[in-house]
C-alpha cells in the first residue's frame, strides 16, 4: 500500500486491537447486531473508536481468514487516511484489497472475489444513486440478503475507478486527496 500510494499514513495514531476467535462458535456472541439480531454471515469486522482500532475474525479453518484479515486492514487504512469515505467506498476498496496476493516479483489487488462475480453474471449492478445513499444503518449494508448486491456493486465501482484505467486512477487518487482534506464527496 505504501509503495502504490506513498502519502499513505500507514501508522495509526491509536492502538489496534485484534482478537482472531478460534471458530464460529466462539466468535458468535461477538458478532455485530442489526435490528435487535446477530449477523450470522459475518466472518469478521473493523470498528474505530475514540480510544481504539478493533478487528475482530472468525478463525474458523472453513472461513477465508485472509481475504476478511486484508478486508479489515483497509478499512483500518481508509479511517486513518479518509475518515469522511463514503460507505461504499470503504467496502468497495476493502473488497478490491481483500484478495491481495504476493508472489515472488509482484503483488496483485482488484481479482473479483468469487462471490461478486456469481452475483454479477446473475443480478444487474445496484444503482449508483441507490449505492451513494447507502450508509451504516442501511438494510443494504446489514441484512444477508440484500448485501449481495451492495457489496458486488461497491466492488465493482472500486475496481473500475483504481484498476480501470490510468485516467480513472488519477481521478480517483484526487478524489481521495480532497477527502483526506476534508472536502465532502
Amino acid at each position: 500500500l505504501g509503495q502504490l500510494n506513498p502519502g499513505l499514513k500507514l501508522r495509526s495514531p491509536k492502538p489496534t486491537y485484534i482478537f482472531v476467535f478460534r471458530d464460529d462458535g466462539s466468535f458468535g456472541p461477538y458478532k455485530l447486531v442489526y435490528n435487535g439480531r446477530r449477523m450470522e454471515d459475518i466472518g469478521g469486522y473493523f470498528i474505530t473508536r475514540p480510544e481504539a482500532n478493533y478487528v475482530a475474525v472468525n478463525g474458523d479453518w472453513k472461513v477465508d481468514r485472509t481475504s476478511i484479515i486484508h478486508h479489515e486492514y483497509l478499512h483500518y487504512i481508509l479511517s486513518n487516511n479518509y475518515p469522511s469515505a463514503p460507505v461504499w467506498l470503504h467496502e468497495g476498496m476493502a473488497e478490491l484489497y481483500s484478495t491481495f496476493s504476493l508472489g515472488a516479483s509482484e503483488a496483485r489487488i482488484g481479482e473479483a472475489p468469487l462471490e461478486h462475480g456469481v452475483w454479477l453474471r446473475r443480478n444487474p449492478v445496484m444503482p449508483l444513486d441507490k449505492l451513494f445513499a447507502v450508509d451504516v444503518r442501511s438494510p443494504a449494508y446489514n441484512e444477508r440478503s440484500r448485501r449481495g448486491d451492495f457489496y458486488a456493486t461497491s466492488w465493482a465501482l472500486a475496481h473500475y475507478l483504481v484498476v480501470g484505467s490510468p485516467e480513472r486512477r488519477g481521478q480517483t487518487e484526487r478524489f481521495l486527496q480532497e477527502l483526506s482534506q476534508g472536502k465532502p464527496w
